[in-house]
């Protein structure tokens, strides 16, 4: 097996007085600790709403992260009993557990679903690792590697996208022509895509 350590990240103190974390190297922040869960439902959960009223659905996201994005989604799902959902993630570095219930610990509204998630996480593992959640609703499909490298092998499409790998003067790869065209060939007539970038 081939583990992935990741990056090296710290905490820092963002604009508003909050906590997180940073990639050293890029300056790169994930999220501020106030709004966050909100901002991502904002941004990704909203507009896709009426995607919901179907009865199964694939999203792929690129750059999981702490895995707010799916925990606002997990929250949002009680809403939609009958749906099955199928949540297909690429990180290139994923986090340890400690820095995810760090990352987590400022967000009671998903505190149930987050630690359900850490509980749930594979070894930190280049490759594919499924992940069931909500009973069996939810199958989160975490894919640990180069986002470009994975998206090349995958025979899922997407009904939406979540494209949250960080900026393009940061992290140029996850932008770059192949990559988005991989995006483009794996995602259904009508698919949507949401991005903070």
């Amino acid at each position: 097996m081939t583990y992935l350590y990741g990056v090296k990240r710290k905490i820092v103190t963002t604009a508003d007085g909050s906590k997180t974390l940073q990639i050293e190297e890029w300056q790169e922040q994930y999220h501020s600790m106030h709004g966050a869960i909100q901002e991502a439902y904002h941004v990704f959960i909203k507009h896709g709403l009426d995607l919901f009223e179907n009865k199964a659905i694939a999203i792929l996201e690129i750059g999981f992260g702490t895995g707010l994005n799916l925990l606002s989604l997990m929250a949002e799902m009680k809403n939609f009993p009958t749906l099955q959902l199928d949540y297909i993630s690429l990180e290139s570095s994923p986090l340890k557990l400690d820095d995810l219930a760090r990352a987590h610990a400022p967000f009671a509204e998903v505190a149930q679903h987050a630690e359900a998630l850490r509980e749930a996480l594979p070894p930190r593992w280049h490759g594919t690792h499924m992940v069931p959640l909500l009973d069996g609703r939810l199958r989160l499909h975490l894919l640990y590697g180069q986002a470009e490298d994975m998206l090349a092998a995958i025979d899922f499409c997407a009904d939406a996208w979540f494209l949250d790998g960080f900026s393009p003067a940061k992290n140029a790869t996850m932008w770059n022509r192949d990559t988005l065209g991989h995006v483009g060939r794996l995602t259904r007539q009508g698919g949507t895509i949401s991005t903070f970038t």
